[in-house]
């Protein structure tokens, strides 16, 4: 079946994100506000971070920086290492060669993503997770992406950031510019040889789930329906109830299992995905203290392969939902003095 990548992940979206007003248990509908996430945030408690091939670090740090200083937006640069900021902007532009499986093919990745502190309400924690998130499609490709292709990515994540910025904050104005080759003598460091950081993963606990408020979906083609009753049937031999919640702000664990066709794959191959996700509403931790749907537990299977089969296919489901069934029981099991782990 190829080569096995078992990660975590978040789900990236394109442009602003839903914001709410209602508590995080309330039966209300969910509605929307005229803030984006990034309101009020102050651009000097965010720093830029890039993930990027090396090669390429500095030249994409001095461009990204650029473009949101023209925008009079003035986050600290990539070049102060030991600051310690409570946001990080993480722009990844990144591709992986995928010579074990698919000779002479790439994947490519690249987003942006808020990353600052949030609360997660049902239990009181803080954590470090996305707020705002844009992202180009990611795929495959016979030839390597250039870094001009991936300047034009970074130019169009930037964008859509200053955009949403812009809206949140419409006070925002450019200082007077300098000269492009002033901005970049004066950014000129040598950061060669720095190591990027990867992805921040959301670590949130299942402990104080209320599996009642809990919506269970799935999506696997024709095999949907089915795979969506063994699930159920699984979880209730293993004393969790997991149901169908429609309406109000339930929090959404979601089953995808998804085998994507293109015509760059290489012959009879392409990405096959399976994946189990829990949705819930986390309050930006900064004020106004606006909340956010956001993924709070992930588990991921990703690889290239032929088109699974059905026993592939409830496999990896079983194995899934057989992690988030673990780390339920064990978020939730009374400690040796009868109270739930802290």
């Amino acid at each position: 079946m190829g080569k096995l990548v078992i990660n975590r992940t978040k789900t990236l979206v394109v442009g602003a994100m839903v914001l709410v007003t209602v508590a995080l248990y309330a039966s209300t509908p969910v509605h929307a506000q005229d803030a984006p996430t990034t309101a009020n945030l102050s651009p000097a408690h965010v720093q830029l971070v890039v993930n990027t091939d090396p090669k390429f670090l500095k030249q994409f740090s001095i461009l990204a920086m650029e473009d949101l200083r023209k925008a009079g937006i003035h986050v600290i640069g990539f070049e102060d290492a030991s600051a310690d900021t409570p946001a990080k902007l993480l722009l990844t532009l990144k591709q992986e060669p995928l010579n074990s499986v698919c000779p002479g093919m790439v994947s490519y990745e690249a987003s942006l993503a808020l990353i600052e502190d949030v609360v997660l309400e049902r239990t009181g924690e803080v954590i470090k997770d996305s707020t705002w998130e844009g992202t180009q499609p990611s795929f495959l490709r016979r030839q390597h992406v250039t870094g001009q292709d991936m300047e034009r990515d970074l130019h169009e994540l930037i964008g859509r950031f200053i955009i949403n910025f812009k809206l949140g904050n419409p006070a925002t104005s450019p200082p007077p510019s300098s000269p492009p080759d002033v901005e970049r003598k004066k950014m000129g460091v040598d950061t060669e040889n720095k190591r990027p950081i990867e992805k921040v993963p959301s670590r949130a606990p299942l402990r104080n789930l209320n599996l009642d408020l809990v919506h269970f979906s799935s999506r696997a083609g024709a095999l949907g329906k089915a795979l969506h009753d063994r699930a159920l049937a699984m979880a209730s031999k293993e004393g969790i109830g997991l149901k169908t919640v429609q309406g109000g702000n339930n929090l959404e664990l979601s089953l995808n299992l998804d085998y994507g066709k293109s015509d760059e794959g290489c012959a009879g191959t392409d990405i096959y995905s399976a994946r189990l996700a829990l949705e819930e509403l986390v309050r930006i931790q900064r004020p106004p203290g606006l909340y956010v749907w956001t993924t709070t537990w992930v588990r991921q299977i990703t690889r290239v392969s032929a088109p699974p089969s059905k026993e592939q296919l409830e496999m990896d489901s079983d194995a899934l939902l057989g992690q988030f069934i673990a780390a339920y029981k064990s978020d939730n099991a009374p400690s040796t003095s009868g109270k739930k782990k802290q």
